[in-house]
């Protein structure tokens, strides 16, 4: 819900680290300064979206967060949720 990610956001300075995201055939690509995550289409639990955000979970409660403003420096937001709607499912 929009409030939790308001208080993870505040509360943890990880998630506030910039980050690179990249879409790749096998799914997506985070890269910040703690590491790369290569996160695979059959390793996403669910996903979700609103005007804000899209949230990958890996489980009920652990999830990466991609800020739709990142298409303002060229991602493609719908290129994302099309790979996701059709490897993982329709959004939940």
């Amino acid at each position: 819900s929009p409030w939790i990610l308001r208080r993870h956001y505040r509360r943890y300075k990880a998630v506030q680290d910039e980050q690179t995201v990249t879409l790749t055939d096998e799914g997506v690509r985070f890269e910040g300064a703690g590491g790369v995550s290569d996160l695979r289409w059959s390793r996403v639990y669910r996903w979700r979206s609103n005007n804000d955000y899209v949230l990958i979970y890996l489980m009920p409660r652990l999830y990466h967060l991609v800020p739709r403003r990142v298409a303002d420096q060229g991602f493609d937001i719908a290129a994302l949720e099309a790979a996701l709607a059709r490897h993982v499912g329709l959004a939940r």
